[in-house]
């Protein structure tokens, strides 16, 4: 009986120090891949460009993209419950389809860096789960054809590269393996702000909304 008391007691000593660690002050880095669904691109061709009997084109158009994936690297540190980060990432979005388009090929390397501040929630276990918030630079390097039914079958062959602040907030969990290195998964919610992408095919002022699902891993020092 004393031996299994003895057990139970070392076990849990183990399991508590365990979890502790993954608590403890200090730094650690994370590695993720990231799915990512984006939200329909609402745009107008606001009266910049003209068809070839010199009326004025006035056309609305979604752009509907692909589901995209990528990876996000990140640094941070932990102070009691607290985390403060920096995160970089890079996305790829291919154009599904436009309003009023067809022979579309478009694409998208989207790169994102931001400062987070987040709070983990100390469950006693092997599992935390954590919230986050954050800032910074969202960078749309794009490149888009299609023919404009819109405008005479006109080609439009465009490249442009579009800088936006914006913002994010994530919620997920950590699942601690050993003393050191947790798997982590987590749904990230991103937006841009004033992202217009003008050339002299019109303009499409619709703000980036990605929804993302991200797993990885993280590991502390």
């Amino acid at each position: 009986m004393k031996n299994f008391v003895k057990s139970v007691i070392v076990g849990a000593a183990v399991v508590m120090t365990g979890n502790a660690a993954m608590a403890d002050d200090g730094f650690y880095v994370g590695a993720f891949g990231v799915a990512s669904f984006y939200q329909d691109l609402e745009g107008k061709i606001d009266g910049s460009t003209a068809s070839s009997d010199n009326s004025i084109v006035d056309t609305n158009r979604t752009v509907e993209l692909d589901t995209g994936f990528g990876g996000v690297l990140e640094a941070g540190y932990n102070v009691d419950d607290f985390t403060i980060s920096l995160s970089g990432g890079w996305r790829q979005a291919e154009t599904d389809s436009i309003t009023s388009a067809t022979n579309v090929d478009g694409d998208a390397d989207i790169y994102t860096a931001f400062v987070n501040v987040g709070y983990n929630f100390d469950t006693g276990t092997e599992i935390t789960p954590f919230v986050n918030v954050g800032g910074g630079l969202i960078v749309a390097d794009a490149d888009v054809s299609f023919t404009d039914t819109a405008d005479d079958n006109a080609a439009v062959s465009e490249s442009e590269t579009i800088y936006a602040p914006g913002v994010r907030a994530g919620v997920g969990f950590d699942y601690a393996i050993d003393a050191n290195t947790s798997l982590s998964a987590a749904y990230d919610l991103m937006l841009s702000f004033d992202g217009d992408f003008d050339n002299k095919f019109g303009k499409a002022d619709d703000d980036l909304l990605v929804h993302s699902v991200m797993i990885g891993i993280k590991y502390g020092f």
